[in-house]
């Protein structure tokens, strides 16, 4: 991922300010472009480049269309960019209107939490003539319970539609809502494992997010290469909340997980609730497709779950394993006795909770678990297992 400009468009969760911004722009220089295109043909890999507000100059276009690449635009160039990804922006659904006139075939949309019991009406006029829809839910650190039952509503009606959609033979895609419809196993995003990014500093991040959060955040150069500190931390297997999860379309977004709960390997509260949340749209969707198309073999089933954050199933079917005390700061109560695990949680809403101590609640019922079942974390000595 390479962000060709400081006012490069965001196409996730992050923000980039430089894109908001009425200071003029400046593009990459050339002979960084040709740096990174040059690694880019040595390594055998395509490039994804985030375009900003300006076309681009002739020379970039010319040497950019000599590696195989996907351009992200936003959707102010999208007359200019036939085959590109368009991205959405909050304050750029004015230009909405035109896709209903052609055919986008991927498109991002960036949505603000204000409009989001709006989404069903935004995203209903689209369902014609786009290919592929990606949502993504911004200020997601802030969702509270009744965002995620406005989303809930708005999902119900989305999914109405989309079904309307498959019965007549178009299968439009919209990440939140038939991806866990196809897929087998998990899907993330996997910044730092299957891709990466070059900022406009030459320097190499896991993701833009984190290039524009924190520039010293860098796992490398050209010169030095890249290294990854705790690098097995990015991998599912050990992500002790998501190895065990169904809601295969999840992003798994380790730069939220790192603002909300401190740890990369672990989501918050929000970006698991929104996951389950559509992976039960996607279970009631296949549930009324199942009468009315004569592929639904093609779509996975998927079980009805009672319960909408896997950390809260996890306490419940696991409080049987803790052991009789618990230290937890302020967070928790000394254990007693044989009370459920829940009881240990001061009597307020575990929602109320902040995420850093959700973080820490997550990897002490961890720690707890292992020494239970008598397994060694990684780093103990013999001694400390005795």
């Amino acid at each position: 991922m390479v962000p060709i400009a400081t006012d490069a468009t965001s196409f996730c969760y992050y923000e980039n300010k430089e894109y908001h911004s009425k200071k003029a722009a400046s593009f990459i220089s050339i002979t960084q472009l040709k740096k990174i295109i040059k690694y880019a043909e040595k390594h055998e890999t395509p490039i994804n480049f985030l375009l900003g507000k300006k076309r681009l100059p002739k020379e970039y276009t010319q040497l950019i269309n000599t590696i195989d690449h996907v351009k992200i635009t936003p959707i102010s160039l999208m007359q200019s960019y036939n085959n590109a990804i368009i991205v959405v922006n909050p304050n750029e659904r004015n230009h909405l209107p035109k896709l209903t006139k052609r055919t986008a075939s991927n498109i991002i949309l960036r949505l603000e939490k204000s409009v989001l019991n709006t989404l069903a009406t935004i995203v209903t006029p689209l369902l014609a003539t786009c290919k592929r829809i990606n949502l993504i839910l911004l200020e997601l650190e802030s969702y509270s319970d009744k965002d995620f039952k406005d989303y809930k509503k708005q999902i119900a009606i989305i999914h109405d539609k989309v079904l309307h959609s498959y019965q007549s033979g178009t299968n439009v895609e919209l990440n939140f809502l038939s991806d866990r419809l196809l897929l087998q196993k998990m899907n993330n995003c996997d910044a730092g494992q299957t891709h990466f990014t070059i900022g406009l500093n030459g320097k190499f991040y896991l993701c833009p997010a984190f290039y524009y959060a924190k520039k010293s955040d860098s796992i490398g150069t050209f010169k030095q290469g890249i290294s990854i500190p705790n690098k097995q931390l990015l991998e599912l297997e050990n992500a002790p909340i998501c190895r065990h999860c169904d809601a295969f379309h999840c992003k798994r977004c380790f730069y939220l997980n790192k603002q909300l709960t401190a740890e990369i390997n672990t989501p918050s509260h929000q970006q698991c609730v929104t996951a389950h949340i559509e992976r039960n749209g996607s279970h009631t969707l296949r549930d009324k497709l199942k009468d009315t198309i004569e592929n639904i073999e093609d779509f996975n089933e998927i079980s009805e779950i009672d319960y909408l954050d896997p950390m809260q199933h996890s306490i419940k079917q696991n409080e049987r394993l803790l052991l009789p005390k618990q230290e937890m700061n302020n967070t928790v109560q000394t254990r007693t006795s044989a009370d459920s695990w829940h009881n240990v949680i001061e009597p307020k809403s575990f929602n109320k909770i902040s995420n850093q101590e959700l973080a820490r609640l997550i990897l002490h019922l961890q720690n707890e678990l292992v020494q239970r079942l008598s397994l060694q974390p990684q780093g103990s000595t013999n001694h400390e297992k005795q």
